[in-house]
């Protein structure tokens, strides 16, 4: 069943922003507003209240935070820096 809500949730972002999430390789012309917004409707719709919950089904964030580091699909930097 987990393959059917994924599929669900990754047509309900395509529905929001018009292309395929990251996951799919997609997403790149969006804002960060745009997939902020997608991502926090994907969430809600799978019952999370943060939208970082949706890396799980959309893949990894592809905007920038403020320190400078891309956020990966689980949450950590990006960039191959390992936390000593």
């Amino acid at each position: 069943m987990a393959g059917l809500r994924h599929e669900a949730l990754i047509e309900e972002c395509i529905a929001i922003t018009g292309q395929e999430p990251p996951l799919r390789g997609g997403g790149e012309g969006l804002t960060r507003e745009q997939e902020d917004a997608a991502r926090l409707a994907v969430s809600r719709l799978a019952g999370h209240n943060r939208g970082r919950a949706s890396a799980a089904y959309l893949g990894a964030v592809l905007h920038k935070k403020k320190g400078g580091t891309k956020v990966s699909a689980g949450g950590g930097a990006a960039d191959g820096d390992a936390a000593a």
